[in-house]
């Protein structure tokens, strides 16, 4: 019998520092999907950077076709912006890379949709923010 279900790809970006909340966001959706796929006629497929098969070429590159091919661009922070991709790129982030891409695309395209999600930061680092938390505000949430 063929797939009928209409398959909705999001891709989960954020930096290191939230791999509990990945592999809970991944459980969740694999919960959604058990229960409500069939029912629903659609199927969550979540996608994220540790999901990416190597290929030769930039690492980031590869990633970054599948946020290219998202319906919805999930962004989570924490404490930690991550590491950038390239020696010698504009970006300062992998994370950065993905959400640039992403709204760049939004505004294109008109798609994907997007949400960001910031965990609960010690108030005591928002006080005195290091160089990754202050990078948090030059996000375009426009």
């Amino acid at each position: 019998m063929a797939d009928t279900k209409k398959h909705i790809r999001v891709f989960l970006a954020s930096p290191g520092d939230l791999q509990d909340e990945r592999r809970v966001a991944k459980e969740i959706a694999d919960q959604v999907n058990k229960i409500f796929s069939d029912f629903e006629g659609y199927h969550v497929d979540l996608i994220g950077w540790e999901d990416t098969l190597p290929q030769y070429g930039r690492a980031q590159a590869v990633i970054n076709q599948d946020v290219e091919t998202s319906d919805l661009f999930v962004g989570m922070l924490w404490e930690r912006w991550g590491t950038p991709p390239s020696k010698d790129g504009k970006f300062t982030s992998g994370f950065q890379e993905e959400y640039e891409l992403a709204i760049g695309n939004r505004r294109a395209k008109g798609r994907p949709e997007m949400c960001i999600f910031l965990k609960d930061i010690d108030p005591k680092l928002l006080r005195d923010q290091g160089p990754d938390t202050k990078k948090f505000s030059n996000l375009d949430r426009h």
